[in-house]
């Protein structure tokens, strides 16, 4: 008898409509994109839900991609239009991406300059007559003129509420050959929304899992395997890389001008096709421009495009600071001029003040620099180039005039006021510490509540009128951790704007006037890896950041020696930053700062103990990173801290004799130096012994603003912690 197929029941596979939506976007916080993608396909309603997540956030990048897509036939022409049509109406998330790819900027395309010509006496090459174009560029060039497609691609949106852009035009600091071969197998493209999904994709795994795999592999020292190397003449390794920053090839110069073309054609495409679809993008409420080379700001400050988008709540500026520009000449040659970085401040400072401050709908606003400082990478990148704060880009923050009253007055006329901001967020930059009074002291009656630093650096506070040296204050009878602090220090600066709890709660010198900070609307101040920066300017004496770190604190003497060869060595094929001169000062690179990582002993001691600050930072393989860097391990020399008014009135509550954070002073006075490290009362008399004996040269390191041998461990270094790793070498 034949066998007879029966159908499936409805009862048998999966149970329709058996688990809630709760329950799978909680699923879904605990896969990849990728994970989503292939769990996808064994449902239909699996098809249904992870099919509008994925939709839930889409970033396009605008690149050969799309110019392959779009110079096909045009049924595909017509079919791109069919996926925004089709999926358009589910995207809450859009962010668009122009970037420089590094790898097309390494190997540019072939580009015919000369043409074949035939005469009696035989064939010969003659240069073409008009420049010629690179065919890639120049079809995105007009793929980004179209701006009838764009408005029709954007008429589809009905649920978009956050908006993002990126765009790179590659004339910042390129990093070139000094990458680090971490970087290398860890790299990642930049990210436009920040994280969206806890679970890393498989890439990004894939890469962890190789990285891991190496470094195991260099602690056995035991194993074996094949070296592959190239022929190339090993003594001459930087000399045979596509990429040397400060000697760019035509055709990458080229390749770069024509790729500003376009992405100058894009982003005016693009403000039009948002100031001409005013319904698709009225609940947009939050913008996020996480990379934005300087060279276009004055290209987002229109205002149609900002009228355009009437719920606007939250605005992201991250900027690129240009650090040149690539010119064409009539006859066709292309070529190279550095650019001062003031350019990029002012035209940043221009926006923030005539524009965005006049939009009464903005109440969170994050602003910064999107290069340099401490996230950068290289050995010359890592720490260095940081760029002031765009609110204090005039003149008179950096001239020569002393702090007089007159000169402090015409300074907090100057510092710009955002009346309608609630939070306001600094990213990546340094301030002088009167700038920060001034700024918090703009805004005392305005609408902001939250303050946050991140990755903000002080500088030293400038010399008293005639170059006179600070008067040296007479012998302080308490121990240093009790104050008074040097004038400019971040326990000074955070005891007059601290919403909360001020240096004057714990029996200490304070600056702090109550009735001012009991007035004013700020209740938070949140500081994220904040600390000490040096200015190459001259009326500044920033001899009290002087910071040599400790040998041996970079690893072996074989890692300090490598590091410095390898530094060496590249010195002459980066950007150098002294091409751009003072127009203040005379001074080279005037605006640009390095991060100090040292945070004197007694200003961390007040931090930790006043306002509960922590050191270093809680990441430790981003920490790590660094070292391969040739810097001292991320945070170090940097803390975080949260401040709320709430601090402050419980304190009031619990009133003076009830005061916990007043006991907190009693072991802060012993008689001899306080250590970190942990001990029970049962120690040994030879661990007390030895500890003893390390004082002498804890005094001395103190004396030289090194951090001594028994706190090292909570500046983020010492204690074997975060070294280095000794055994990888050749990691590096």
């Amino acid at each position: 008898m034949p066998f007879v197929s029966k159908p499936p029941s409805q009862e048998q596979g999966w149970p329709k409509r058996g688990l809630a939506t709760e329950i799978l976007d909680h699923i879904a916080k605990y896969l990849s994109r990728d994970d989503m993608k292939a769990l996808r396909l064994t449902s239909w309603e699996l098809e249904n839900h992870f099919s509008a997540r994925l939709l839930h956030t889409v970033v396009v990048p605008f690149n050969t991609e799309i110019y392959g897509m779009i110079h096909e036939a045009n049924s595909v022409v017509g079919h791109a239009i069919d996926v925004f049509k089709g999926f358009g109406p589910h995207i809450e998330r859009f962010g668009m991406a122009f970037e420089i790819d590094p790898d097309s900027l390494m190997h540019p395309p072939e580009k015919h300059t000369v043409n074949r010509c035939k005469s009696y006496w035989g064939e010969y090459d003659w240069p073409v007559s008009e420049y010629k174009r690179f065919d890639a560029v120049a079809g995105l060039e007009s793929a980004a003129d179209e701006t009838p497609k764009m408005k029709t691609a954007f008429s589809y949106f009905t649920k978009v509420k956050e908006l993002a852009l990126s765009i790179d035009s590659s004339l910042g600091w390129l990093n070139g050959p000094d990458v680090s071969l971490r970087s290398r197998i860890n790299r990642q493209p930049p990210s436009v929304f920040g994280q969206s999904h806890l679970i890393s994709d498989r890439k990004t795994q894939a890469q962890q899992q190789l990285w891991k795999y190496l470094q195991f592999c260099e602690m056995d020292k035991g194993s074996k395997g094949v070296l592959f190397t190239c022929l190339d003449d090993p003594d001459s390794p930087v000399l045979g890389l596509s990429v040397i920053p400060n000697r760019l090839s035509a055709a990458q110069l080229e390749w770069l001008l024509e790729t500003e073309w376009a992405q100058r054609a894009f982003l005016m495409t693009y403000m039009v096709a948002v100031v001409d679809n005013p319904m698709a993008f009225q609940h947009v409420h939050t913008l996020n421009i996480a990379r934005l080379s300087s060279r276009y700001l004055p290209l987002i400050d229109r205002e149609d495009f900002w009228s355009a988008l009437p719920q606007l709540h939250t605005v992201t500026l991250m900027v690129i600071a240009d650090w040149r520009t690539v010119t064409k000449d009539a006859a066709g040659y292309v070529s190279t001029h550095s650019v001062n970085p003031r350019q990029a401040a002012d035209a940043f400072h221009s926006l923030l003040t005539e524009t965005i401050a006049e939009i009464t709908s903005i109440k969170d606003l994050r602003i910064g620099w999107a290069s340099g400082g401490e996230h950068a990478e290289g050995l010359h990148g890592r720490n260095q180039h940081v760029l002031p704060c765009p609110l204090i880009v005039n003149n008179a923050w950096f001239s020569r005039e002393r702090s007089t009253p007159e000169h402090q007055r015409y300074l907090d006329a100057l510092m710009p006021e955002f009346p309608h901001v609630e939070n306001l967020t600094l990213i990546n930059c340094w301030m002088t510490p009167y700038s920060v009074l001034s700024m918090v002291a703009k805004h005392r009656t305005a609408s902001l509540k939250k303050l946050t630093f991140d990755s903000v650096s002080l500088t030293t506070a400038p010399l008293p009128e005639g170059n006179r040296h600070p008067v040296i204050p007479p012998l302080n009878p308490n121990p240093p951790y009790l104050g008074p602090f040097r004038d400019g220090s971040w326990p000074t600066i955070l005891d007059v704007i601290s919403p909360g709890k001020t240096l004057d709660d714990f029996n200490t010198p304070s600056s702090a006037d109550r009735a001012i900070l009991d007035s004013s609307n700020l209740e938070a101040i949140s500081l994220i890896s904040c600390g000490y920066t040096r200015v190459i300017l001259e009326p500044w004496d920033q001899s009290a950041l002087n910071f040599t770190p400790r040998p041996g604190s970079l690893g072996s003497a074989s890692d300090e020696q490598y590091f410095e060869k390898k530094r060496s060595a590249l010195s002459m094929y980066m950007m150098q930053p002294d091409r751009h001169v003072g127009a203040v000062t005379g001074a080279r690179h005037p605006l640009f700062a390095s991060i100090v990582p040292n945070i004197p002993r007694d200003e961390h001691i007040a931090l930790e103990v006043a306002w509960e600050a922590e050191m270093g930072w809680a990441d430790r393989e981003k920490s790590f990173a660094a070292t391969f860097d040739g810097c001292l391990p991320g945070g170090t020399g940097r803390f975080s801290a949260e401040i709320n008014r709430k601090d402050r009135e419980r304190i009031g509550q619990e009133g003076e004799d009830e005061n916990p954070f007043v006991r907190v002073t009693i072991p802060l006075v012993p008689e001899r130096e306080p250590s970190f490290s942990s001990s029970s009362e049962d120690d040994s008399r030879d661990e007390h012994d030895d500890e003893d004996e390390r004082d002498d040269e804890d005094e001395h390191d103190q004396a030289n603003g090194e951090v001594p041998e028994n706190e090292r461990g909570r500046f983020g270094h010492g204690q074997g912690e975060f070294l280095p790793p000794a055994l990888f070498p050749h990691l590096y």
